[in-house]
């Protein structure tokens, strides 16, 4: 058991290091004007989010919103994974529990209203922003190492919100 924690935690750590060098060198490629840096992450989240969107266009409504619900519950087991590689107790089943929230939600979504899929991505996107700074013993959330993150997943979640709203309860074309 010992054994198949540290590989998880290893293997979690990989990840962790690809994504910050990854977001470090889009950063760097940026090289946007310094008042817009804080920024970054939100506006490229969102682009994601954009893509996202785009892509969902071209499967059936049905199937769509099944990849959300998906989407949906992917992204609220995320921060158990910070939880557990923080060790605390108590952000793990904090964590956890939001996670379930989000789970029910995907499944309401997916079984009843897509309502259900709009305020879970809207609320994931406001438990992305209790996510600060590791050394914030006031935090809501477990801490999150890669900074860019938070914001970068409220740009996604949120967009992806709106887009159900417009393309799957309102019928337009996004």
């Amino acid at each position: 058991m010992i054994v198949w924690k540290r590989e998880v935690y290893r293997t979690l750590g990989a990840i962790e290091r690809l994504l910050n060098d990854l977001a470090r060198r889009v950063l760097e490629a940026a090289r946007l004007d310094p008042i817009m840096r804080p920024w970054t992450p939100l506006v490229l989240g969102a682009a994601l989010g954009g893509v996202t969107c785009a892509l969902l266009t071209f499967v059936p409504r049905p199937q769509g919103i099944a990849l959300l619900a998906l989407i949906l519950v992917a992204a609220g087991w995320v921060y158990v994974g910070a939880a557990l590689s923080d060790g605390r107790s108590r952000f793990v089943v904090l964590e956890i529990g939001l996670a379930l929230v989000f789970l029910a939600l995907a499944f309401i979504g997916l079984w009843y209203s897509p309502w259900a899929l709009v305020i879970g991505f809207v609320g994931h996107g406001i438990w992305d922003w209790f996510h600060e700074h590791p050394e914030n013993e006031r935090q809501a959330g477990a801490p999150v190492r890669a900074l860019w993150y938070p914001p970068a997943c409220v740009g996604y979640d949120w967009l992806v919100a709106l887009f159900i709203v417009d393309w799957y309860l309102l019928g337009g074309a996004f």
